[in-house]
């Protein structure tokens, strides 16, 4: 199995804001070795550098003050989310290969759980942003522009983490042997990169999005 995560996180407008971007929601979708959706989480996230989600942020995500105010923590959550794993599969979470659409998601997790003294919660990463550029040849896709390309339906609202999460899913499972088989070298951290582990690649796109 593996897991499909997208978050949202504190973000500002304007240049020169000191702003963390800490996650204020997290949605994933537990996917078995096929790609189906076994499980779904969602959860909205306390943030405490920025407690106070700027305009910005609240009309781009939709996201409203009072919903993270009375949310746990990043730690709560986290445990919260590794209870209803145990409670339903056997797998150590910590070894279950996780992927989101583009690196930020996996960034923003590793600078929050360092912030607060936490491991990361899963197993190793792999971008599905790079897995369907290979792919496609489409260099710098939106996750919706992808979805249309591969004739998928697009569900819920952008920028919330649960519909992204799912909308995700939909792309990962292209490339759920992939995923499943992701390894350190994948990790956007692990540098040089280790080529020749994508996909079939379809070359007779060449142009972005």
């Amino acid at each position: 199995m593996y897991l499909v995560n997208d978050l949202e996180a504190t973000c500002f407008e304007q240049h020169g804001v000191k702003d963390k971007n800490e996650i204020i929601e997290i949605g994933i979708v537990v996917c078995d070795k096929g790609g189906l959706p076994v499980m779904q989480f969602q959860s909205f996230v306390k943030p405490t550098i920025n407690p106070r989600l700027s305009r910005f942020c609240k009309k781009l995500t939709g996201i409203k003050q009072d919903w993270v105010d009375l949310a746990d923590p990043l730690d709560t959550v986290l445990n919260n989310f590794q209870s209803l794993f145990k409670s339903k599969f056997t797998a150590p979470l910590n070894e279950v290969p996780w992927t989101s659409y583009g690196t930020m998601d996996f960034l923003c997790l590793k600078n929050d759980c360092e912030r607060r003294s936490l491991p990361l919660p899963f197993g190793h990463y792999v971008d599905l942003k790079k897995l369907f550029a290979a792919y496609s040849g489409f260099r710098n896709c939106g996750m919706l522009d992808c979805l249309k390309i591969e004739g998928l339906e697009i569900e819920g609202d952008s920028h919330r983490a649960l519909s992204d999460a799912i909308n995700a899913s939909k792309v990962a499972k292209i490339f759920a042997p992939r995923i499943m088989a992701a390894t350190i070298e994948d990790s956007p951290l692990h540098l040089p990169s280790v080529p020749g582990q994508v996909p079939v690649v379809r070359p007779d796109h060449t142009n972005d999005c």
